[in-house]
């Protein structure tokens, strides 16, 4: 029981962070984008807590059950000690990959090029970040939204761990020789797309602006 309350009660503070991810909205500590990669590493970590301690025969089993009909996913979370939250991702990646994506992939790395990927194919297929990460089997979501954060914010060289700090993509192309009624559907996504770019690096810059400013009027003595 005890576990089973644990696990819920982390389920649910990251359910609740990746709603702030996919709404753009400011957490009470400031813009998302604020988080640094230790912040990131931590939340990774809590929200493969729920996979990492069952092991796969439990995982498999759970599924079963719930697909089953036999319970609820209310019910077959407490029968098994498991919080909703892993549960419904254990099914969900069950539902996609069958047996294998309930394994750990505890030393996986993603390349930029993998993370591009991703990002265009919930782009291209309007897919929510639960979705790529069943199609993908990556066990944890908040990182896919990140990755579709960064891209938005900074385009694909955003998407590169070795890069910091507020960056705009470099194929850049001549945007405005041609008039909106003239361009395609890829052309416009294309347009659209680097203007959310280049609308959020303006933003960035500007933040970091006042916060540099507001630092030294603080520094000076009253």
């Amino acid at each position: 029981m005890v576990v089973w309350w644990f696990e819920s009660v982390i389920g649910f503070g990251c359910y609740g962070f990746t709603a702030h991810l996919a709404s753009d909205e400011p957490t009470a500590n400031g813009a998302i984008s604020a988080l640094n990669p230790r912040s990131w590493i931590f939340l990774s970590m809590i929200w493969r807590f729920g996979s990492m301690k069952h092991p796969f025969s439990t995982r498999l089993a759970a599924v079963q059950h719930y697909l089953s009909g036999k319970a609820t996913l209310r019910e077959t979370a407490r029968q098994f000690s498991v919080g909703k939250s892993p549960l419904t991702r254990w099914i969900r990646a069950f539902r996609r990959q069958g047996e294998a994506g309930l394994e750990h992939h505890l030393s996986r790395t993603y390349t930029p090029e993998f993370r591009l990927c991703v990002v265009r194919y919930m782009m291209a297929n309007r897919c929510s970040a639960a979705d790529a990460s069943a199609h993908f089997n990556i066990p944890n979501e908040t990182i896919i939204q990140n990755w579709m954060k960064r891209y938005r914010e900074g385009g694909k060289e955003a998407l590169n761990p070795s890069k910091t700090g507020p960056t705009m993509p470099k194929d850049k192309y001549e945007h405005d020789s041609k008039p909106f009624s003239e361009m395609t559907h890829a052309e416009l996504e294309k347009e659209l797309e680097y203007l959310r770019a280049e609308n959020a690096y303006l933003k960035k810059r500007k933040a970091l602006r006042e916060e540099k400013a507001l630092r030294e009027q603080q520094k000076k003595p009253e």
